[in-house]
């Protein structure tokens, strides 16, 4: 039986509409080799839920943004700067960005914008790409592969204030400084903050 390339087509559709939209951004490629019980759980995913990645946000606030203080607020607490709103995930133990899982039918703005809401109840617009990672995952033995696809974008904060999807998320926060123990996909970003 001759492999299978699952996914494939999309994932290149996908980014050809990004790049035709959004000024040149790099693409990732990540291989990984996959054991049959792998590839499986992999392919079941994409069957039940017509999966192809997920679509995340750097969040930029600007300070003029931020909530008026309460009155029993100093003058001195207000916010003296540009933040990034980031999320710790439940299970991890790093801060990343808000984002997740395109359902079907929707483009990856859309799904970004669409899981922040329900992450942490922020609307953001999104403004551009900082970069997409394409995961190709080959199945060992038939070569078989499933493609998907991550893309990161940079976002401008519209309104809300944070609420925790708490069946995810253990905690999100505006950060002006950022943390050390970052998840490595936004590591990158991160040097050029602020």
């Amino acid at each position: 039986m001759p492999p299978e390339y699952i996914n494939e087509a999309e994932v290149d559709r996908r980014l050809d509409r990004l790049q035709e939209r959004y000024v040149a951004f790099p693409v990732v490629e990540k291989r990984e080799s996959l054991s049959q019980a792998q590839y499986e759980r992999w392919t079941a995913d994409v069957d039940a839920y017509d999966y192809i990645g997920g679509a995340y946000c750097w969040i930029r606030r600007d300070e003029d943004e931020a909530p008026a203080l309460s009155e029993s607020m100093p003058e001195e607490a207000a916010d003296d700067g540009d933040r990034v709103l980031l999320i710790m995930g439940r299970g991890t133990s790093h801060w990343g960005v808000p984002g997740g899982g395109i359902e079907d039918g929707e483009i990856s703005e859309e799904a970004a914008e669409r899981e922040v809401r329900e992450e942490v109840d922020i609307d953001c617009s999104v403004s551009d790409v900082l970069f997409a990672e394409r995961v190709i995952g080959t199945h060992e033995s038939t070569g078989s592969e499933v493609h998907l696809l991550y893309t990161f974008f940079e976002a401008d904060y519209v309104e809300g204030e944070v609420a925790i999807q708490s069946s995810e998320l253990n905690g999100a926060c505006w950060f002006r400084e950022l943390p050390d123990d970052l998840h490595p996909a936004i590591e990158d970003r991160a040097h050029d903050w602020p």
